[in-house]
């Protein structure tokens, strides 16, 4: 199924576990949300959504063993960020 990012900020329990000094994984440094249509993070602007693009691929967000391969769709004139084999939710 194709799930829609809709945004992304830092994990909370990274900054606990630096705080105690305990290692954190780092591909889990980053929390992220979906939705399955791109109704709220839609891009504008081609390189912008590029560059976003880069991003959350870097963060190698992943939902149990699935890591999800992100890629641009394109919704209208505008761009969204979405995983095409992303588990049901």
């Amino acid at each position: 199924m194709k799930a829609y990012v809709t945004g992304y900020a830092p994990n909370p329990e990274h900054e606990q576990a630096e705080r105690l000094g305990q290692p954190y994984p780092i591909e889990d440094f980053y929390l992220i949300q979906y939705e399955r249509q791109p109704d709220h993070w839609k891009i504008p602007n081609k390189e912008v959504a590029e560059l976003e693009l880069r991003l959350v691929q870097g963060y190698r967000f992943h939902v149990g063993l699935h890591y999800c391969d992100f890629e641009l769709e394109q919704v209208g004139e505008e761009y969204a960020i979405v995983c095409k084999s992303h588990p049901d939710f």
